[in-house]
């Protein structure tokens, strides 16, 4: 049993938050990829 399944078998965390949490870490992971992009070609166009 890993630390995720404890919290939702001991009530500590609930499905819906944890599903948010991971949508935003996603989306978070996303942004910063595309920011490293946009630099990456800036240093390119120099």
């Amino acid at each position: 049993m890993n630390k995720l399944e404890w919290r939702h078998q001991t009530g500590q965390i609930s499905p819906s938050k944890e599903k948010d949490f991971f949508a935003k870490m996603k989306r978070l992971q996303v942004d910063f990829k595309r920011s490293r992009k946009k630099k990456r070609i800036v240093v390119q166009a120099f």
